[in-house]
């Protein structure tokens, strides 16, 4: 199972945590070892059944699915070292294959055992992954819910994305008003679009009224990106230059 990427450990920081190493030359010895496993495969006449490829360094068997796992590499932001990967990093560390032929002084240390402790958290993390999958399923039911049946809401549960999820899933997209009654409150949602200087691009400004339990009129809102540009400013001219003749 994937374990939750916020509960993995980053692997600069992995890098780090053993002695003598530096991560740059850590990454130019991974990929050098993944040009040695590919250089292996007929990418032509693979198979489904074809075996991994892999390589023998400093006495540890490799395949490219283990050199892989040392860095698990998003679509976009920190690159990651899971449990399995930081075993790797370990023993490759230990068997002194993550220093570079220029090192010469650099010798072998003892691990910080908070990375020890981290590549043997695999089951544990699994099993706060799988907490957090029960709690992020829970609140999508809840949710749901509360857009499916909003007349059992209260006014303290209103927040903007709610309400706009509500109107959207009951009456659809619009521009202009539209109105509901939600837990039993009249609610008037307003929605008004402006444009980019350009008018090439539009963005909306969207706000809902209604009158609390109290009596008291209550505004929920978000404004938009494009509110402030010359081209939505009548005192400005709505963005035409007054040069060229423009009234």
């Amino acid at each position: 199972m994937k374990i939750e990427r916020n509960l993995l450990l980053d692997y600069q920081a992995a890098c780090k945590m053993l002695p003598n190493v530096k991560p740059r030359v850590v990454s130019n010895i991974l990929n050098s070892l993944l040009d040695r496993v590919r250089s292996q495969v007929d990418i032509l006449h693979m198979t489904a059944d074809t075996p991994e490829p892999t390589i023998e360094y400093c006495g540890i068997t490799l395949s490219l699915s283990d050199i892989h796992s040392i860095r698990d590499t998003p679509d976009f932001g920190r690159i990651k070292t899971p449990p399995q990967g930081a075993r790797i990093l370990i023993s490759l560390y230990q068997a002194g294959g993550l220093f570079s032929e220029r090192d010469k002084k650099a010798k072998v240390e003892a691990v910080h055992d908070e990375l020890i402790a981290y590549s043997e958290s695999e089951a544990a993390l699994i099993d706060k992954t799988l907490a957090i999958k029960e709690a992020q399923r829970k609140a999508k039911e809840e949710r749901e819910e509360r857009i499916n049946n909003p007349q059992n809401l209260s006014v303290t549960d209103f927040t903007y994305s709610l309400l706009n999820d509500i109107f959207f899933a009951h009456l659809g997209k619009c521009t202009g008003q539209q109105e509901m009654n939600i837990g039993g409150i009249p609610v008037t949602k307003t929605v008004l679009p402006y444009r980019s200087n350009s008018g090439k691009s539009q963005d909306f400004e969207v706000v809902f009224e209604f009158t609390d339990e109290n009596g008291e009129s209550q505004q929920i809102s978000k404004s938009s990106m494009y509110a402030g540009n010359r081209r939505n400013d009548a005192d400005r001219n709505h963005g035409l230059p007054n040069s060229r003749g423009y009234r």
